[in-house]
């Protein structure tokens, strides 16, 4: 406890350093080497839809290594991280995070998918694989979009999950 003051009180003074770009852009492709790109995707199998698009034209195994968690009705759980290396030279990670229960069923569809609690548990699995591995995380606005949810929320979640831990996190939209 004494120790989570003093960190909060470092990590404070340091607060300009370490906040979330924003960036406008294409969230695949790399902004550096060392980098793992973080994304959310749901537990019912299915790939197709936002960001997993253009993500999968660059990084088929990305896609590959998401479908083959469901073979034999195996379903991953919500809070698991898939991590899926993609370009050893450049050390480059895509982060598969588990923290959608569901899939938005159309336009009109206003229910929230994303789960914050998972979100929760994968950002800090994705902080810790980062932090081992020294990457930096990129990712487009997670959970927000398909996934429903608040940005907001997302926001404070990704602020105390991983800038929190001195990481540096970029934020790509298009």
């Amino acid at each position: 406890e004494e120790f989570e003051v003093f960190w909060q009180t470092s990590a404070g003074s340091l607060q300009e350093k370490k906040r979330i770009k924003y960036l406008s852009g294409d969230a695949v492709e790399p902004l550096k080497k060392s980098t793992v790109i973080a994304h959310i995707v749901n537990n019912k199998g299915k790939w197709g839809k936002g960001f997993v698009l253009s993500l999968s034209n660059k990084y088929p195994a990305a896609k590959k290594s998401y479908l083959s968690c469901f073979k034999e009705n195996n379903f991953p759980e919500l809070g698991v991280v898939d991590f899926v290396m993609v370009d050893a030279q450049e050390k480059i990670f895509i982060a598969n995070m588990y923290a959608q229960d569901g899939i938005k069923k159309n336009i009109n569809d206003k229910k929230q998918y994303v789960c914050y609690d998972s979100l929760k548990v994968c950002l800090e699995k994705l902080s810790d694989f980062a932090l081992v591995n020294r990457l930096s995380i990129q990712m487009p606005r997670i959970g927000a979009g398909l996934g429903g949810g608040g940005w907001n929320v997302i926001v404070s979640l990704i602020l105390y999950n991983i800038c929190y831990k001195m990481i540096d996190c970029n934020v790509i939209t298009l």
